[in-house]
């Protein structure tokens, strides 16, 4: 796990970057049971790439595009800026020392 942070660390450094971390005192959503990112593709506008358990799958629907950007919005205003949210990993990768 340490390597993985240190990972987070450093491509958090990427001007391309920005790490939001939710803490674990927010409220759950139910969204959150699967991963996802919404990719601009160049040509195509964009697209959603969703994780589930068993494999990954892209959607390009509009009305799921809007519905996971929304969840995204709201995510993101749950989270910690990038600055205390890289602290906060800093903080929990010195556990791992």
């Amino acid at each position: 796990m340490g390597q993985q942070l240190d990972h987070l660390l450093e491509i958090s450094q990427l001007p391309n970057v920005r790490i939001y971390v939710v803490p674990m005192s927010t409220e759950f959503h139910p969204e959150l049971m699967a991963g996802f990112q919404v990719i601009t593709v160049p040509d195509r506008g964009q697209v959603l790439y969703l994780e589930t358990r068993i494999s990954g799958m892209l959607v390009d629907t509009t009305d799921e595009l809007h519905h996971y950007a929304r969840l995204f919005g709201e995510l993101r205003g749950a989270a910690l800026p990038p600055d205390a949210s890289r602290k906060l990993i800093e903080k929990i990768r010195g556990e791992f020392l």
